[in-house]
């Protein structure tokens, strides 16, 4: 009986209360799965091709986050922070869902993947006459999904003129002997330069 008058008094403290309810951050009910993790975002450093995942801790005492690509069943990674730094695939979207003990969370938004775009292809010289040339290309292969905001033409390693999509010939003189590449350029950086062609 002394034990069981003990606990009555204790009960009325709020310290202790608080330690006996066993509260959860986020609104989340004691004993519940986390939030969903909130302000989710991907950046990309084209220094390192490496992108970024980002999100906030939405609440709910989560232990950790999956991260999912796509339509993808399983977690490609499990982070116990709130960001994680991999190479993305330009165009796949991803998510991340909290989880504790008791379950995961509803999934978070999505974001999706894009890097600068691969370089131009098939690149042409074509003499056509009084020391011009038609430089030709074809478009890359990937655009780094984020769309090709203009071509550079360089001539020995300089830049001497820019074109934007959809033109891919430009008229330009040159000597012989000078080396030609061209590189595209998206809001993600410039491509790699194509392969480089030679005036004859």
């Amino acid at each position: 009986m002394l034990f069981i008058g003990g606990l009555s008094g204790l009960s009325g403290l709020s310290g202790l209360s608080g330690i006996a309810g066993g509260g959860s951050g986020g609104g989340v009910p004691p004993g519940s799965p986390p939030n969903a993790a909130i302000n989710i975002g991907i950046s990309y450093d084209i220094g390192t091709a490496t992108h970024t995942l980002s999100w906030d801790d939405g609440g709910g005492d989560a232990f950790g986050w999956h991260i999912f690509k796509d339509a993808e069943l399983t977690p490609f990674y499990t982070a116990g922070g709130t960001s994680h730094d991999f190479d993305g695939e330009p165009g796949s979207t991803y998510y991340v869902v909290a989880y504790n003990d008791f379950g995961e969370s509803a999934a978070s938004d999505t974001v999706e993947a894009k890097e600068e775009p691969t370089q131009p292809q098939n690149l042409i010289l074509t003499d056509v006459g009084g020391g011009d040339y038609d430089v030709t290309w074809s478009v890359p292969a990937s655009d780094g999904a984020d769309a090709i905001t203009e071509y550079k033409v360089y001539v020995n390693a300089v830049e001497v003129t820019t074109t934007t999509p959809p033109t891919t010939v430009v008229t330009i003189a040159l000597s012989p002997g000078d080396e030609v590449y061209i590189t595209a350029v998206n809001t993600l950086g410039e491509s790699a330069p194509s392969a480089t062609e030679i005036a004859s």
